[in-house]
């Protein structure tokens, strides 16, 4: 399966962890042609104050089941020390499971496509990096011309 992964983080040495984690997801087995995108400083989403997000999307061929690859992020995520926080507050790494081929799973601990990727600029700009085309053939560069990008910055050091 084609799949697609969204990192980010705004705790610590931030391109440090997201960098381990991007080479941790490309060294799980069942992953090939793992590809990365460049790294994006955001603006937090949400209200609580907190640092500049870096953001980052992940493309690669996978073998494994959608649970199991859920599950082999979370892993990763609490290995790089995620806690268990409320989604608003800060965070060490953040990993999230965009696409899986084609496949719709809608569990309460799952959710593929991830609801709402479309709509945050921090997603659609690394994606536009490594895909033109993305599973049930949307068109990353359409909705990024749709978003605004005036907030991004891409970080290459």
């Amino acid at each position: 399966m084609d799949c697609f992964v969204a990192l980010g983080g705004n705790i610590g040495n931030v391109k440090k962890n997201l960098e381990e984690a991007a080479c941790r997801i490309a060294h799980l087995p069942g992953i090939s042609a793992f590809r990365l995108s460049s790294f994006y400083l955001t603006k937090p989403f949400y209200p609580t104050p907190q640092p500049d997000f870096l953001n980052a999307c992940c493309r690669f061929e996978c073998t494994l089941s959608p649970h199991r690859l859920f599950s082999s992020l979370q892993e990763i995520e609490r290995a790089l020390g995620k806690p268990s926080k409320p989604r608003d507050h800060p965070r060490i790494v953040d990993l999230d499971l965009l696409f899986f081929g084609e496949e719709s799973i809608f569990e309460k601990d799952l959710i593929i496509p991830h609801p709402r990727w479309h709509e945050r600029l921090f997603v659609v700009r690394p994606l536009s990096d490594i895909v033109r085309f993305l599973p049930f053939g949307i068109d990353v560069h359409k909705l990024l011309e749709a978003l605004n990008d005036r907030d991004l910055r891409t970080v290459c050091d």
